[in-house]
């Protein structure tokens, strides 16, 4: 386990710890990526540039008072920092703290110090990490989404998320439905809109809290060889894999441009899809979707982002209707995205009427409440769909936007967007992504998503004023 350990000036530039910490690393022929505990002094910990360096690194951060360091022998005192400080080295103190030993003598530049070191095995006093861990399943970090990349007052590519507030029909209809809250709620009206919207009956709709409620519904199921077409929305295989499920991936590459054709599910009896999918934003013809159907096979397409999509070259052509008829299909939809209310938490699931039964049985009451059918119903209106359309037809200006922009400063985009978003590779993209954050402007890391590395990010669809500030940005980061 390595463990970094750093002492700095509080106006030391965040950037420049980016830059010592690399090369001291290099010194051992490690890299940041093999960091897993940054040890500083309490009083440094919220420092822009050991906070930026965790994520940079997705190291945990243990901290020491003073009066722990001090307890700590060093080999490299320094009489300044001990006179300040009360230790004699911070970065060296930390370390021995964690229980690790340093590699070498600390390293020192522009106000930073550092000293990388090692716990081995024979050394028992692991540090706590609990706290700072991310949830990893097969490898992954499934349970990481775009939001924790943002906080309040920054530029916002890592969320798909259409505009901060939904729009003003909408918050109209949910003002007007307070008074209903002393009331149970009753989600017949919504589930008659959703269904009309679809064409479909209203026993052919299943409204859920959210689609995330709607992958643990289907995870919930007796599968025995569930699959996931990857990369993609990652929730559907953490769902499986908490209900004890070890889900098959089915990987499509960059080389075939994450298309579908031609993919063999083998012996699986659930098949998950995202259309289009996040993160690579990929349409996938309907054809070719249907043709990963099977006896016994239930074929799960999460549209999600499918409300967003204008027609081009592919139709946009939900399977929403043939779910309603044939038990081997099933389709998940959201209105978080496009009316812009992921904190009410509403989506629905169109499937035949049995399987919609099934998947209900194993529900707690009421789980969709009285403000959440409101916008389901008012959504799906007349108004809200004129709405989707508005939002629909500025899509393709975006994105054309955004990948011009993206392949202008050296990133390689996949071809032909059509969600909401955009899926790029540079070599740099994880400093770049640092110093993006460092600048107050975030986007999706996508080395969480299965099938892509750390070379990818995703940048989500805005409009010219923010792709300008952005292109700032990026050059800026003295990296494209």
């Amino acid at each position: 386990m390595t463990v970094l350990g750093i002492g700095g000036r509080e106006g030391a530039e965040p950037s420049a710890l980016l830059d010592l910490a690399a090369k001291a690393l290099a010194d051992h022929g490690l890299a940041l990526t093999d960091v897993e505990c940054l040890a500083t002094i309490d009083a440094r910990a919220s420092h822009p540039g050991i906070q930026l360096l965790a994520v940079v690194a997705e190291a945990g951060i243990r901290d020491f008072t003073a009066d722990e360091l001090a307890t700590q022998p060093v080999d490299h005192p320094s009489s300044t920092v001990a006179r300040h400080i009360g230790t004699p080295s911070v970065a060296e103190a930390a370390v021995r703290a964690c229980g690790a030993t340093p590699l070498a003598s600390p390293v020192k530049a522009d106000g930073w110090v550092v000293v990388v070191a090692q716990l081995l095995a024979s050394q028992p006093a692991r540090p706590d990490l609990s706290a700072h861990q991310t949830w990893r399943l097969g490898g992954y970090e499934l349970g990481h989404h775009g939001d924790v990349e943002v906080t309040r007052g920054m530029l916002d590519f890592a969320v798909n998320v259409h505009s901060e507030e939904p729009p003003e029909f909408l918050a109209e209809a949910l003002r007007e439905a307070i008074g209903d809250l002393a009331r149970y709620p009753d989600p017949r009206a919504a589930t008659a809109v959703v269904a009309a919207a679809h064409g479909v009956a209203p026993e052919s709709v299943l409204l859920t809290h959210g689609a995330a409620e709607a992958f643990t519904l289907v995870a919930q199921q007796p599968w025995r060889s569930p699959a996931i077409v990857h990369p993609q929305f990652t929730e559907p295989e953490a769902a499986l894999r908490a209900a004890g499920h070890e889900p098959a991936r089915l990987i499509l590459n960059q080389a075939s441009g994450f298309r579908l054709a031609g993919l063999d599910p083998g012996d699986a009896d659930l098949v998950v899809i995202g259309n289009p999918t996040n993160p690579t934003s990929r349409l996938h013809p309907r054809s070719e979707i249907e043709s990963l159907a099977a006896p016994g096979r239930l074929v799960f397409v999460d549209e999600a982002f499918l409300d967003a999509v204008e027609p081009v070259d592919v139709p946009v052509d939900s399977l929403a209707r043939r779910a309603a008829a044939d038990e081997g299909y099933l389709v998940a939809r959201s209105l978080t995205k496009t009316y812009s209310i992921a904190g009410l938490r509403i989506g629905y699931l169109i499937g035949h009427p049995d399987l919609l039964a099934r998947l209900a049985a194993r529900r707690n009451p009421w789980p969709v409440g009285t403000l959440a059918a409101v916008a389901a119903r008012t959504c799906l209106s007349p108004v809200g769909l004129a709405h989707a359309d508005e939002v629909r037809a500025e899509l393709p200006r975006k994105l054309a936007d955004m990948a011009t922009t993206l392949s202008a400063h050296g990133f390689t985009v996949v071809d032909d967007p059509r969600g909401p978003f955009v899926l790029a590779r540079h070599p740099d993209a994880r400093l770049i992504r640092a110093r993006l954050r460092e600048q107050g402007v975030a986007v999706r890391r996508a080395d969480t998503f299965p099938g892509l590395d750390d070379q990818w990010l995703r940048f989500a669809a805005r409009d010219s004023t923010d792709v300008a500030a952005l292109t700032s940005a990026l050059r800026r980061t003295g990296l494209v």
